[in-house]
């Protein structure tokens, strides 16, 4: 009795220890990106990590949610160091090492000016910035768009790429550049966060999609196409929609 007693106990805590070892785990990775991503008392929150831990609770993926500066958690998914990033704007160039979800977020670039120095964009659009020094945070998405401007503009205008859009919105505000060019979301929390009572939005740009990018690992491909599906039912119920309406998002 003693023996098939020991026998029973072993064999449940090997079964146990079994689904424990299958459960299936996901890394995610973002950047300090608020209004979507940020930290508060260390741990990531915001929308994006909302939706995100929203959809692994229900499909019984265990999520690790990281923030990391951008460059190296970009690194990280290219090495198959992650599963996945967000949010992030789709490129040509970045679909050839990553898959990329349903639109998840929907924002704006444009224009951020001075108060007490105007410059006329919603007249004149973007040759108003004729002889003017734009600020961007980049290498990034938004600074390959304002660089296509530049160009089609023969190069009328200078950029200023700083190495996050903080020193870029404070440049503006101390009067060391004309303008900043920059999500509107973005711009918005960060003129809030550091006091930027005298800059304003100014000129939409033009709209842009964020989304969610995963890993090409053959590995990682079965967790991460369930995640992906799960994901696109949560969009298409509404239900993304209302988690980002909480945080005055679309």
């Amino acid at each position: 009795m003693k023996k098939w007693f020991a026998a029973a106990v072993i064999l449940l805590c090997f079964a146990t220890s079994s689904g424990a070892a299958e459960r299936e785990r996901l890394l995610f990775l973002t950047q300090d990106f608020p209004p979507f991503t940020y930290a508060v008392d260390g741990v990531p929150s915001g929308p994006g990590v909302e939706i995100v831990k929203t959809v692994c609770t229900e499909q019984g993926v265990d999520c690790d949610v990281r923030i990391l500066p951008w460059p190296r958690a970009q690194m990280l998914l290219r090495r198959g160091q992650a599963d996945a990033l967000f949010f992030i704007g789709k490129t040509y160039e970045r679909t050839r090492w990553m898959r990329f979800s349903s639109a998840v977020v929907r924002t704006e670039y444009g224009f951020f000016q001075r108060k007490d120095s105007p410059l006329a964009m919603q007249e004149s659009g973007p040759q108003a910035l004729k002889g003017k020094v734009v600020g961007v945070y980049g290498p990034s998405n938004t600074s390959n768009t304002l660089d296509l401007l530049c160009r089609e503009l023969d190069g009328d205008f200078f950029i200023d790429m700083t190495p996050d859009d903080e020193e870029a919105f404070k440049k503006l505000a101390w009067g060391r550049i004309d303008a900043v060019f920059s999500n509107r979301d973005v711009g918005v929390a960060l003129m809030g966060k550091l006091h930027l009572g005298n800059l304003e939005y100014v000129a939409k740009y033009e709209d842009v999609d964020y989304y969610i990018g995963y890993t090409r690992s053959p590995e990682r491909a079965v967790t991460v196409d369930r995640f992906d599906r799960a994901l696109g039912a949560m969009i298409e119920s509404g239900r993304v929609e209302a988690i980002l309406k909480r945080f005055f998002l679309q």
